[in-house]
């Protein structure tokens, strides 16, 4: 405040760059954090803390990218696989030419048609002898991001030390009049292999993760599985500083671990599980809600419906919950209401919760375990009012069959042969067959190989 009511009133950026020499604000290269520093006064000045000096030039309402005179030129002769590419490369864009075709790209073919970047930035340019394939940007990290902190497991605190250790890749552009097998999925792994360096010799901080959102509904992020990012869920359609937005879609969350040890370096302690023996809690009564009884779904009513049905179902595990439940009508009615509900914990994750977690604690009874994978076609072929379908097949009369995919992880101990548990669903709406090919890339073919 002294500051603010001297004699000589500073300019806001003096007002910056005084309070960061008298209280040390450097990032981690030793530079002074005058523009965070600022951008916090203006902050607080909204906040009704005080009343900084007029701006000595009004900042624009309308941020300009700089940009080329024409498009970039479009790339020539590409072979259609990747191993073909001669001379692929990331080029860091670092000069102003080559910032003003990173920013052309994406204003011009990107979807989003944006080229801004939040935050630490870093730019790359994907070229080749055939000529500019594409561009990659880098911005700062999402500040919440549910799907993310639940696989790190950090806390508030450990978040905000070393969430400047996370980096968003929010622009990935192959241009559109290229098409090239596994190109995607192969200038990712070019990416992950020099981002941590080139940021750290930026910045001064070595990023520990990448984070990066897929559009499900126009992409199915078969790139990013191809180049060992792990999909830990999705995003809930809200902005950056988790503020809900008009116009946000709901994205599937890709994570990219740039270092081994991530939760040892957060110091993110794992939880410890106790080894469980295959047959404790397993009686009649009280097998299902050791199961399932501590899944969180919203609503603690939601859980013991769970509860309930496992424990009608197993009874009759043949057949029908109708038969399972002696046709009362209200548990039927609570059956119905519980399948049908869309809130977003009803999901197989959500279901397999804990007894995922008792079905790994089996495990670590067992000197070798199996994960058994295999997948099952419902067919409903014969209920034409359901909706969403996938195609499983077709019969000797060409008549095709209709219905989902379920792929299941069962685990089996290794020497007692005895059932661990069911450590994975995945059920999905499969595509027409297409027969073998076996030039196919991967990014074409059936995934059944997500981390459990």
């Amino acid at each position: 405040m002294e500051l603010l009511q001297g004699e000589t009133m500073l300019s806001r950026s003096a007002l910056a760059k005084d309070l960061c020499r008298r209280l040390d604000l450097r990032d981690p290269k030793g530079d002074w954090r005058t523009a965070t520093t600022l951008k916090a006064l203006r902050d607080l000045e909204a906040q009704g803390f005080w009343k900084l000096p007029v701006a000595s030039v009004p900042r624009p309402r309308h941020w300009n990218s700089t940009r080329l005179s024409q498009p970039v030129k479009a790339p020539t002769a590409v072979p259609k696989r990747v191993e073909e590419v001669q001379g692929l490369q990331l080029v860091e864009a670092t000069t102003q030419e080559e910032i003003k075709i990173w920013n052309e790209l994406m204003i011009r073919e990107h979807p989003l048609h944006e080229c801004r970047l939040v935050g630490r930035q870093l730019r790359y340019l994907v070229t080749s002898d055939h000529g500019c394939l594409g561009a990659i940007g880098f911005g700062s990290a999402a500040l919440y991001l549910e799907g993310r902190d639940t696989w790190i497991g950090w806390n508030a605190a450990q978040r905000m030390e070393h969430l400047p250790r996370v980096l968003n890749m929010n622009r990935f552009l192959i241009r559109p009049q290229v098409h090239c097998d596994n190109l995607a999925s192969q200038v990712l792994s070019l990416c992950t292999q020099r981002v941590a360096q080139d940021f750290e010799r930026r910045y001064g901080v070595r990023p520990w993760l990448l984070e990066s959102f897929v559009d499900s509904s126009h992409y199915d992020g078969a790139c990013y599985k191809a180049a060992n990012w792990i999909g830990v869920g999705q995003t809930k359609g809200r902005g950056r500083n988790g503020q809900r937005k008009e116009g946000k879609s709901i994205k599937d969350i890709y994570l990219y671990g740039l270092v081994d040890d991530l939760r040892g370096r957060i110091g993110v302690q794992p939880p410890v599980l106790e080894a469980l023996e295959a047959a404790s809690g397993l009686d009649a009564q009280g097998w299902a809600n050791q199961e399932f009884g501590a899944c969180d779904l919203g609503d603690p009513r939601r859980t013991r419906r769970l509860v309930k049905i496992v424990s009608d179902q197993a009874a009759q595990p043949s057949g029908s919950y109708s038969q399972a439940a002696g046709g009362n009508r209200h548990e039927l009615k609570g059956y119905y209401r519980f399948l049908n509900n869309e809130r977003e914990e009803l999901d197989p994750e959500g279901l397999l919760q804990t007894h995922r977690t008792q079905t790994i604690r089996r495990m670590k009874q067992e000197k070798t375990a199996l994960i058994l994978q295999d997948t099952t076609e419902l067919n409903f072929s014969t209920r034409p009012g359901c909706r969403d379908l996938g195609q499983l097949g077709s019969n000797q009369t060409g008549a095709k069959s209709r219905g989902l995919d379920l792929h299941s992880c069962l685990a089996v101990g290794g020497l007692s042969g005895l059932p661990l548990g069911v450590l994975r669903l995945h059920g999905y709406a499969p595509e027409p067959a297409q027969g073998k090919d076996p030039h196919r890339p991967i990014e074409e073919k059936g995934d059944y190989s997500a981390p459990l």
